[in-house]
């Protein structure tokens, strides 16, 4: 993707690095702390950071910084980050051991079986067609209402669009839906997999060029 900035507030968009790792998980803790859907699979809320943080970690530091965009002041901390799934992409495969432990805590605690089961089911939801998958958008608190989510989703549609192509995703509140619907996502299902787990599933169409 290239890279591009901000006149006013110089904040730079571009690919994420391995050294963005821990950076990267904090964000997505701290981001999903409050989030409906995560509330539900892990109530407790300490635990739940630490389940966010320790589970995105070990998938970025296996390969899932690839698909992560970010945004960035020139010299501060990360403002926001885009991770997503290319067509025909498969999560990055987690360290043997990580992923022992993961399936075994899927398989005996609640919040495991919780989460296994919300994820299969929006899983099941994906298009049959090649498909970008957009997982998660995330701003900073310090960057949140000022614009950075929908610059970087708006920065990977504009690479989507070279090759036009479906975008899925799934969206936990109504003020994400309505956001994702600004960019031509369209609501196809309300899903409730788990107690409190709602979700609207979302598909934005392959976008064709004029005259095509």
């Amino acid at each position: 993707m290239s890279q591009s900035s901000s006149r006013s507030s110089q904040v730079h968009f571009g690919s994420a690095s391995y050294d963005d790792t821990e950076a990267i998980a904090q964000l997505f803790s701290d981001a999903f702390a409050p989030d409906p859907v995560w509330s539900a699979i892990v109530p407790n809320e300490q635990r739940r950071r630490r389940t966010v943080k320790s589970g995105f970690k070990s998938e970025l530091e296996a390969g899932g910084y690839r698909y992560v965009d970010v945004a960035r002041m020139d010299s501060g901390p990360l403002l926001g980050a885009l991770n997503y799934l290319p067509p025909g992409a498969t999560t990055p495969t987690k360290h043997a051991f990580a992923e022992a432990v993961e399936r075994i805590t899927a398989t005996i605690t609640s919040s495991g079986r919780r989460g296994r089961t919300h994820d299969a089911a929006v899983q099941s939801r994906r298009p049959a067609q090649p498909h970008w998958y957009f997982r998660d958008i995330v701003t900073s608190p310090e960057a949140r209402g000022k614009g950075i989510g929908s610059a970087l989703l708006r920065n990977r549609l504009a690479v989507v669009d070279e090759d036009p192509m479906p975008v899925f995703l799934e969206s936990t509140t109504a003020g994400s839906r309505r956001l994702y619907e600004r960019y031509g996502f369209e609501h196809v299902e309300t899903l409730t997999a788990i107690p409190g787990g709602t979700v609207f599933i979302m598909v934005r169409p392959a976008l064709r060029p004029t005259g095509d």
